[in-house]
């Protein structure tokens, strides 16, 4: 994903972490699935994997696929599983052990809360077995007004929120937590873009990353150019600020040009 390594601040998610399982979240039609598959596509650069759908049938799924540039090396594989296959646990995680995958996408987990029995239980007993087995997880829900996948919060290692803005439509990714990895916390916006690749469309997933993130990028840099001169490059001006022709500005100033309409301001800069 382009520029997502900037909010984890270089970090990849399940680089040396098995086990480590991740929740995506949000209202429906924030990209949940489609950021699952982004992040599961790294994964399967060296691995295998397997996606589970609770909610869509797989031909949706692969129809999602063939909009976006997504490449999963013949690394994953997706399938349709009823409620009923995932209470058996034991039985299911051995088999998913036996395919030699290393992480698990569920698309529709909180479909389990409107299931008779623990929701708690359930799912705990889901992502222990995971972790139990060395196998990594990406779990997609929908996120409900009525806060229950709050539970699935405490469970998991890693929470990402998705949202959209009622008036602009911009799509924002919040992460909330991320056990062992650092992040830059706060809403950072993301996109869906067309480009073309063998003269065929197809979507990328774009994050920008907030400010902050070059801000804090740049941390320990500032630190040793503090009060280092600068030289504008614009002839001239480093005069006019001080008198001195070649270095008038300082390490960490701000300058505000102002002016009218059309009179160079954006040329100046």
């Amino acid at each position: 994903i382009d520029r997502w390594n900037k909010i984890l601040q270089g970090s990849e998610l399940f680089r040396g972490t098995e086990g480590y399982s991740v929740l995506i979240k949000g209202l429906p039609g924030t990209g949940k699935t489609s950021l699952g598959l982004s992040i599961l596509e790294k994964v399967c650069s060296k691995y295998k994997a397997k996606l589970i759908t609770l909610v869509e049938p797989a031909y949706q799924i692969l129809n999602l696929l063939g909009l976006f540039s997504f490449n999963f090396n013949n690394n994953l594989d997706i399938i349709d599983t009823t409620i009923s296959d995932l209470e058996d646990t034991s039985g299911y995680l051995n088999k998913l052990e036996s395919s030699e995958i290393k992480c698990l996408m569920i698309d529709g987990i909180s479909i389990l809360k409107y299931q008779e029995g623990g929701l708690k239980e359930r799912t705990k007993n889901l992502i222990d077995r995971l972790k139990e087995r060395k196998i990594s997880s990406i779990l997609i829900s929908e996120e409900s007004i009525l806060g229950e996948d709050k539970f699935f919060e405490y469970l998991v290692d890693g929470v990402i929120n998705l949202s959209i803005d009622a008036v602009s439509r911009q799509r924002f990714i919040e992460i909330s937590k991320m056990r062992y990895i650092n992040y830059i916390a706060g809403k950072h916006s993301f996109c869906f873009r067309e480009n073309i690749y063998d003269n065929e469309k197809k979507i990328d997933l774009i994050v920008n990353p907030s400010i902050k993130c070059y801000i804090e990028e740049r941390e320990g840099k500032v630190e040793e150019q503090n009060n280092k001169p600068i030289n504008s490059g614009i002839k001239g001006f480093d005069r006019l600020i001080n008198g001195n022709s070649k270095e008038a500005l300082d390490s960490g100033d701000t300058i505000l040009v102002l002016g009218e309409p059309g009179s160079g301001k954006t040329l100046f800069a």
